[in-house]
């Protein structure tokens, strides 16, 4: 005599809602754990941020991103970024990290030998058009009789335009004495060879800088 599937279906019963209830656990555990992972939690500007700005707890927001690998150097916390300057425009919702600010993470990247030179903003006459990033040729013009304009620098590269005050800053380790901000105004930060820069601070003393944007 045949068994009928109902028959088999109340004979079975407990096994059968037992798998079920097996299966739902692990829907619920892959829910679980797939809804947490990969969330980072970051720093987020509460608004759009200008270049040379110092950051306060009011410009920052806690969010988490969502990438099982971020980039380095992100800030995972309010206190990691408060106080540091910013090193171009920040969109709001813009995670925030150390290439962000004005640090010495601002010259790595961009090979050994390279230093940092600030420019005081008397001594340059057109930054507002340069953003973090430019590449740009230096000239000099004396303030004294007309001897034209010479070029100083050849490509060098704006790593901050704004309000921050530099000190020693190297990218062959940023260990002699590391960047200090203050809150005094500054024109320009520009990564250069050692050269460039004595042939900068030469010319600093008696001329009038000008910057020419370069196409890359």
């Amino acid at each position: 005599m045949k068994t009928s599937l109902f028959a088999y279906f109340i004979k079975f019963r407990r096994s059968i809602a037992a798998v079920f209830a097996g299966f739902a656990v692990l829907l619920i555990i892959g829910a679980v754990s797939g809804g947490s992972s990969g969330q980072t939690a970051v720093i987020v500007a509460a608004h759009d941020i200008g270049p040379g700005m110092h950051l306060k707890v009011t410009d920052l927001m806690e969010s988490t991103l969502t990438t099982e690998t971020p980039w380095k150097g992100l800030f995972s916390s309010t206190h990691q970024a408060v106080g540091h300057t910013t090193s171009h425009t920040i969109a709001a919702g813009q995670p925030l990290g150390t290439s962000d600010v004005v640090s010495t993470d601002l010259l790595r990247g961009l090979g050994s030998g390279k230093v940092a030179v600030e420019i005081d903003p008397t001594q340059i006459s057109n930054t507002s058009m340069l953003r973090a990033g430019n590449h740009i040729d230096l000239y000099a013009s004396s303030t004294e009789g007309n001897k034209g304009a010479v070029l100083i620098a050849h490509d060098v590269v704006v790593l901050a335009q704004g309000s921050a005050k530099a000190g020693s800053l190297t990218s062959d380790g940023g260990n002699g004495g590391g960047l200090n901000t203050t809150s005094e105004a500054a024109g320009l930060l520009v990564a250069a060879t050692s050269t460039q820069a004595q042939r900068i601070a030469t010319h600093m003393t008696n001329s009038q800088l000008v910057a020419v944007l370069l196409t890359t």
